[in-house]
């Protein structure tokens, strides 16, 4: 099959990064050419996630400033089997509320008979008060959400349009051995390390964290919190204020000592030894926009050979299993839950081996296959 895929790629940003390393996996089973968004000022274009890999073939034909003409016109001239487009509504300055360009250039590609699959990276929840008007159905498009939550709140807006649910990826890796992975960031040998990873800002629970760690201390005097990642180049004020909050909030209660905050955005290769080093990884993100998505942090760390504790409230985390492949935790339960793990290694182990199990059901290989079968079923609707 010949598929064209429209998204943002190889810049800071999580939508840019999965979708680069599902790219690799769908590029040995079809034809795939991207379309990519030109670099926005602040930001810059990634080094290829995986340079031994067959290449990636992309163009970048279109901006979120401007009209879709020019991406439009490449693809009538390729005439693809199916445009699978990448979603997020600041990508392309369009929400079901507030149409731009984008609409327009749906309308168009409908009108050409060209198939389109859009993969909602979030749904926002259902509220009947809003002034919908049919936006997902005017789209034409077949939907993939990365879970059955997201699923659920797209069928209120829009019971008639076609979706399947295909989870984000697991990114596959060997853990670097703890010490090794200390080494080579300058992480001390012998702290306990509680590391979260990923962009920082007010849905990514660093508060409740710090909060959390002088009774943490309580019980494990050697415990450090580990924040691997930087505020988003495009990152809204509230989430710069958050995060300054949190700062202010470490300083007051005197934890800035047993706090490590990078502050830059990780290569895939960093934040693979930043997640080997940890003694726990902690998801602890909260549900605050009223937007139903899924985690890609939680996705990325599952293979890493550590034990989660993730949110029991976010409802992007809703895939994950509580005492099967990791441990859920409200925020006030956060140092019981950080505690448990610290004495219970039998624990430990068994919430690593299902993590591991769901991340290769998971993996980027095993998603590509469904996507492929998305693509036959929106070329044949």
């Amino acid at each position: 099959m010949k598929i064209t895929m429209v998204t943002t790629f190889r810049v800071p940003c999580g939508v840019a990064a999965y979708t680069q390393e599902l790219c690799y996996s769908l590029n040995k089973l079809c034809n795939l050419k991207i379309y990519a968004e030109t670099v926005q000022p602040g930001s810059r274009e990634d080094t290829p996630m995986f340079p031994e890999e067959k290449p990636l073939q992309y163009t970048r034909n279109w901006s979120r400033t401007e009209n879709f003409d020019q991406l439009y016109n490449d693809i009538i001239d390729d005439i693809p089997d199916v445009v699978h487009i990448q979603f997020e509504s600041t990508l392309y300055n369009e929400s079901m509320f507030n149409q731009s360009y984008f609409t327009p250039f749906l309308q168009k590609l409908k009108r050409a008979e060209i198939s389109v699959v859009m993969t909602l990276h979030n749904v926002l929840a259902f509220n009947a008060s809003l002034p919908y008007t049919g936006w997902y159905k005017k789209t034409g498009a077949y939907f993939i959400v990365t879970n059955d939550l997201m699923k659920k709140e797209l069928s209120k807006w829009e019971p008639t349009v076609k979706s399947k649910t295909i989870p984000l990826g697991s990114t596959i890796f060997q853990p670097t051995e703890t010490v090794e992975a200390r080494k080579q960031l300058g992480l001390p040998l012998d702290k306990f390390l509680i590391t979260q990873t990923g962009f920082l800002g007010q849905d990514k629970g660093i508060l409740p964290l710090i909060e959390s760690l002088p009774k943490i201390l309580k019980t494990i005097p050697n415990a450090m919190l580990v924040f691997a990642g930087s505020i988003h180049p495009l990152a809204p004020q509230c989430h710069k204020d958050y995060v300054k909050k949190c700062i202010i909030t470490a300083l007051n209660l005197k934890m800035e000592r047993y706090i490590i905050l990078t502050g830059r955005f990780l290569s895939e290769e960093d934040l693979s030894l930043y997640l080997s080093a940890a003694d726990i990884i902690m998801v602890n993100h909260q549900y605050v926009f009223s937007l139903y998505s899924s985690s890609a942090s939680a996705h990325r760390a599952l293979a890493c050979g550590k034990p989660l504790i993730m949110n029991a409230d976010d409802v992007r985390l809703s895939e994950f299993v509580d005492i099967e492949n990791c441990l859920k935790a409200k925020n006030y339960q956060i140092p019981t839950a950080v505690v448990e793990l610290y004495n219970n290694p039998g624990l430990r182990e068994n919430l690593i081996y299902n993590a591991n199990k769901y991340a290769l059901k998971t993996s980027y290989k095993e998603i590509a296959k469904e996507h492929i079968e998305v693509y036959k079923n929106a070329k044949n609707k």
